[in-house]
């Protein structure tokens, strides 16, 4: 990141200025830790994974994070309902499976397909595991956890904290939202949300706080 682009960061809200920059980095440097502000209400968590699963060869530099809204445990264990839920979208009648349908897929990038007639098959549908409706259609890669963030990343106002594009910068920290070739996995994209190092995270969640975003990120392992 350029002198330039943190100057236009250190301005760009409330609580990234130049003073709070200056302690993040002064924080990662002496904790190896990103310096996480406490968001005043937190409705849902972003948790950053700083294991090794996502190393690709072709990155200048391999990102630190990975960001998710949910462990891999807890994903594999909710049904559509939670994860409706999750996204403030609910099913009450079959008059509402297809406003559900056209409203579940910018909120979430998953295309769902509710084959129910009755009411009773509505519940059970809704009781189904959501990898079902994700790991059973071969798209993981852009509707799973992390995925889930880069979706709700980029319908965000994140400025210069958040950046597209298929490579990586060669330094400087950034939230990187990944679309990678269809290689990486068979037949599929990837859409998924990674961070550079703990700089990167400290300066998403003061942005998601001046955003009024109730989010609140969590680093695990």
């Amino acid at each position: 990141m350029s002198v330039t682009r943190r100057k236009f960061l250190a301005g760009a809200g409330s609580l990234i200025t130049a003073a709070f920059l200056d302690k993040a980095t002064s924080y990662a440097l002496n904790t190896g830790k990103p310096l996480l502000l406490e968001p005043p209400i937190v409705k849902r968590i972003i948790y950053a994974d700083s294991g090794p699963a996502w190393g690709m060869e072709f990155w200048a530099r391999e990102p630190k994070y990975q960001l998710s809204f949910w462990t891999e445990d807890e994903f594999s264990k909710m049904n559509l309902r939670q994860f409706l839920n999750f996204f403030e979208l609910q099913i009450t009648s079959i008059e509402d499976i297809e406003d559900i349908e056209d409203a579940c897929w910018p909120k979430t990038n998953l295309l769902l397909n509710i084959y129910a007639k009755t009411e009773e098959e509505l519940l059970d549908q809704l009781d189904y595991p959501i990898t079902y409706y994700v790991k059973h259609d071969n798209n993981y890669g852009t509707c799973g956890p992390s995925a889930q963030v880069h979706n709700f990343l980029r319908g965000l106002s994140l400025g210069d904290v958040a950046v597209d594009g298929r490579e990586p910068p060669e330094g400087g920290s950034r939230i990187w939202l990944e679309e990678a070739d269809p290689w990486i996995q068979q037949d599929d994209y990837f859409y998924e949300s990674y961070a550079m190092d703990d700089l990167a995270l400290s300066l998403l969640q003061a942005r998601l706080i001046e955003l009024g975003e109730p989010a609140q990120i969590k680093v695990i392992n």
